[in-house]
Formats: C-alpha cells, sequence, structure tokens
C-alpha cells in the first residue's frame, strides 16, 4: 500500500511536514537575532516535533547596518545578548540529531558565551559529526571537549582567505581531546611541530594560510607524515613557511631564484622518507598553490592525483615532480593570466608529454587570458594540440571560467591581471561554445585520447568519448549526455575540488 499522509489542521501539520522533510533537512542559516524566533519555531508542542529533524545549523556573524550587511529588518523587537545565549543553549538541548554546526564567532551567537558555556552547549547533541570554528580565540581550547565520540570533521579558522592573518594559529589545542578519532581537518594554519602528538585516522587534510616549520626541521615531509601517518588527501592552499625570518624571507621574495638551503631540505626529506616509508601507499590526492611548494616538499611516494593552483611563477619546476617524484596519473593546473599562457603553459604541457604517467589533464582558464590584443581560444587549443601529440593522454578537460575573486585578492601579487575591470565573457563567443568544433582536431593531433570534455561557464559541460571502430568508421567520436559526462568527471575524478570547504 502506498504511504499517505493525513492533515487534520492544515495550518498546523503541512508546516510541520514541510519542516521535517524539507526545511529542517537542508543547512539552516541563520544570525544570533534570529536564534530566539528559530527556537520557538522548533520547540515541541502537543502535535509538534521538529527539533529532531534539524540536522545542519550555521551561525553567521551579525553586522550593523551599513557595515557589512543590511542589519535587521526594520521594526524588529529588541533582543538582548543574554536572549540569544539562553536560545543558542536551548537549541542545542532540543536538537537532538544535530549532525553539523558552524558558528562564526563567540560574539556572533552572544557576547555573554564564555568558554564554559559553549562547552556546556556542546554537550547536547550526541551525534555530531562536523564543527567549524571559524574565528575563536585561545581561551575557548577546550570548547569540544565534552561533544560525542561521532565528531569527526573540524574547521577551524576564517571561511575567506582574506580574514586569515598569516600568523601562528594554532588550532591544535581546540582538537586535543578528539585526536584518535578526528578523519578529516580543515586549518588555517599547521604549526609543524614534532613533538605534537600524531592524529592516527586523519585522511583529508586542508591548510588555508600556512604550515609553519620549527627551525629545528629540516624539511616539511618529516613533521607531516608524522603527524599525519595515514593521510591520503592533502590539499595545501597556504605557504610553506618556516619560522627562521631569515628563510622566511628569501622563501616568500619575488625572485625566481631558488634559495640554496631548499636542495638540503629535498635531500634530506628524500632520505627521511625511504628511511620511514613516508605514506608508502601514495597520496589520493595532493594540492599546491605553486610550483615551488612541491618543489619543496621533495615528495617521493606516488599521488594519484595533482593539482597546481597558479603556474605564474617557476613552472619549470613541475617537470621532476610529475616525471619522477609523484609521478601523478591526473594533473590540474590553472591559466589565470597572459603570463601563464605564454610562458608558464608550454612548459607543463612539455613536460606532461614527456611523462607515460600522465593520463588525465584538466586546464582551468580565465576569459581574461583571451582579452582583446592578448591571445585567442583558437591560440589556446593549436597550442594543446601541438604540445601534447606525443603524450599519453586519454582524458582532457578544458573548463573556462574566471577565478575566485577572494583568492585573487588576496594573493594578488601572484596574479598579473586587474580584477576591479569586468573581464569578457568567452562564454559568449560562438567560436568557443561551439566546442565540437574542435574535437576533430584535438582528436587528431593527440592520438592517445578516448575523451575531451569542455565546460564552459555559463553553458555548461560538453563531452565526447570515443567509440569502438567499426569497418565503416575506423575512428568514431559520439557526444555523451550531461549525466554520462558527470558520471564519468566521478568515476575519473576529475571534478572540481572547492578551494575553501
Amino acid at each position: 500500500m502506498a504511504h499517505e499522509t493525513q492533515f487534520n489542521d492544515l495550518n498546523t501539520d503541512i508546516l510541520s511536514y514541510l519542516a521535517r522533510y524539507f526545511l529542517l533537512r537542508e543547512t539552516i542559516i541563520l544570525h544570533k537575532y534570529y536564534l530566539p524566533s528559530f527556537l520557538d519555531f522548533i520547540r515541541p508542542r502537543a502535535k509538534q516535533q521538529l527539533a529532531p529533524y534539524l540536522r545542519r545549523l550555521q551561525i553567521q556573524e551579525f553586522y550593523s547596518p551599513g557595515e557589512h550587511g543590511p542589519g535587521l529588518p526594520a521594526g524588529w523587537p529588541s533582543i538582548s545578548d543574554s536572549d540569544t545565549l539562553l536560545a543558542f543553549i536551548n537549541i542545542l538541548r532540543l536538537a537532538s540529531h544535530l549532525e553539523s554546526l558552524s558558528m562564526a564567532s563567540p560574539r556572533a551567537i552572544s557576547t555573554e558565551l564564555t568558554p564554559e558555556a559553549l562547552q556546556h552547549g556542546l554537550a547536547h547533541p550526541r551525534n555530531l559529526v562536523e564543527i567549524v570554528l571559524h574565528t575563536f580565540p585561545p581561551e575557548y581550547h577546550d570548547v569540544l571537549a565534552d561533544v560525542g565520540s561521532n565528531l569527526r570533521t573540524v574547521q577551524f579558522g576564517p571561511d575567506n582567505i582574506n580574514h586569515c592573518a598569516e600568523e601562528h594559529l594554532d588550532s591544535f589545542p581546540f582538537l586535543q581531546h578528539h585526536r584518535a578519532t578526528l578523519t578529516s581537518l580543515r586549518l588555517s594554519s599547521v604549526p609543524l611541530d614534532s613533538d605534537t602528538l600524531p592524529f592516527p585516522r586523519v585522511r583529508k587534510l586542508k591548510t588555508l594560510v600556512s604550515a609553519w616549520l620549527p627551525d629545528n626541521e629540516l624539511s616539511w615531509i618529516a613533521p607531516f607524515a608524522t603527524l599525519f601517518p595515514h593521510v591520503e588527501e592533502l590539499d595545501l592552499l597556504g605557504a610553506l613557511v618556516p619560522d627562521s625570518h631569515s628563510l622566511r624571507i628569501s622563501l616568500l621574495s619575488n625572485t625566481h631564484v631558488m634559495p640554496p638551503f631548499v636542495e638540503r631540505w629535498r635531500e634530506h626529506a628524500g632520505v627521511w622518507q625511504t628511511q620511514h616509508r613516508t605514506w608508502e601507499a601514495g597520496l589520493r590526492y595532493l594540492r599546491v598553490r605553486l610550483p615551488r611548494h612541491a618543489y619543496y616538499l621533495g615528495l617521493t611516494c606516488p599521488a594519484a592525483r595533482v593539482d597546481i593552483y597558479t603556474i605564474v611563477r617557476e613552472p619549470h619546476l613541475i617537470e621532476p615532480f610529475i616525471q619522477s617524484e609523484v609521478r601523478p596519473r591526473s594533473l590540474r593546473f590553472s591559466v589565470w593570466s597572459e603570463g601563464d599562457f605564454v610562458y608558464g603553459m608550454p612548459i607543463v604541457l612539455n613536460a606532461v608529454s614527456r611523462t607515460c604517467t600522465v593520463t588525465h589533464l584538466m586546464v582551468d582558464i580565465t576569459p581574461r587570458s583571451f582579452a582583446p590584443g592578448l591571445r585567442t581560444f583558437e591560440e589556446f587549443l593549436t597550442q594543446l594540440s601541438q604540445l601534447l601529440g606525443s603524450s599519453s593522454l586519454s582524458h582532457l578537460l578544458i573548463s573556462v571560467r574566471n577565478p575566485p575573486d577572494s583568492w585573487v585578492y588576496s594573493w594578488g601579487n601572484f596574479v598579473s591581471y586587474d580584477t576591479t575591470t569586468d573581464a569578457p565573457n568567452i562564454s559568449n563567443d560562438a567560436q568557443c561554445y561551439c566546442a565540437q568544433d574542435w574535437v576533430p582536431g584535438l582528436t587528431r593531433a593527440i592520438p592517445a585520447l578516448r575523451c575531451i570534455l569542455f565546460d564552459v561557464d555559463p553553458h555548461g559541460l560538453s563531452a565526447w568519448q570515443r567509440m569502438e571502430p567499426t569497418e565503416a568508421e575506423p575512428i568514431r567520436w559520439e557526444e555523451m549526455s550531461m549525466c554520462q559526462a558527470l558520471e564519468l568527471m566521478k568515476a575519473e575524478d576529475m571534478e572540481d575540488r572547492p578551494l575553501f570547504s
């Protein structure tokens, strides 16, 4: 018999049904002055139990009118910080099946929220799997002490890269009570202190700002592998920074000359990895911000997929990395400027053509690279065809999109264009959107290709795959449906990885 839902009191029952099966299954985003009214909404009533259906709650920062947002609606009743604090604690007490909680800062909830009050409140929802703490001062380091044993993921640090200070932000004291069970970490900074106890179950690690190397360490790999012995996905968006001021200045300078101590670090990293069989099973995923960061690591274990955010500096350092060190199956890199286009991309493509391990290539290119007077999309594809003809590529993905502005504003010195100007929209150009016009030329130029994908914003994804030959058609290509293309990208690990989540 089909399931039937009966509504007796339409106003109450329909709202309750929609809340239980739709609204509360999504992430609920509030700021503190909405907490009392939300508490009233989910408060238990005779015929309405909504709180147990709440799964994901996000408390955002509240800004005064005109500061960063509109503030409260006109006529909104005055609510004290003691009211918002009480409402928050009661929501946690009632939300017995809450799985994810994100908090911008203590003041985003109440100026009266003490570390002890937050620790007490977080003890109520026993099914928490994920907690996000964006801007919490050191005195709150024990707030996770009484969280249930289901906790697996912690994100610590600002949600926006522009709000991250390039300084020591030691998140490890916040994680001490769940060190043995956490499997995923997203941290603004990681202090690579060899005296810190390891995180034995962490499989995914992302750093946004920096990984700090103590003066007594001779390479990054040793402390990384000691702290996270079983990591499988390593996302190093942040810089690799030594504590020593003089070394830091050398590494962060704009010069293209590699400091001499880097080679000593790489040599030490190689010896250490041989002795300790570092990450012997290899990494499934590795992302670095710049080619030099990959070079600094001196990593020698295999990595199935490598993403390099920008190649504007030292693209020649990618060659040893992909040919003899990590030997990835998949490589993704970005072309964000004409400098990348003219100088960096040919070096990277030549490196790809000289290795047999890279079979999947993903290139992100911005419309700004095709601005009037610069290059054209046709030149870009011609360069791909010429430089990849002898490669082992079986899968090629070309994405045309703008870079995330937050990244560019924060580290604009690595990108040569001005983000304040309107970018040309290549996706409105017929030569770019008619991707099928370029498929025959690419397939003739790169014989190993079996699949070609174009992802052009805002038109979406289009893809072609090589079919089994017939007597009539020895070379046969067929366009894939959107669903087939998405399934292929997932199966082949060619999906885009968000920068900041």
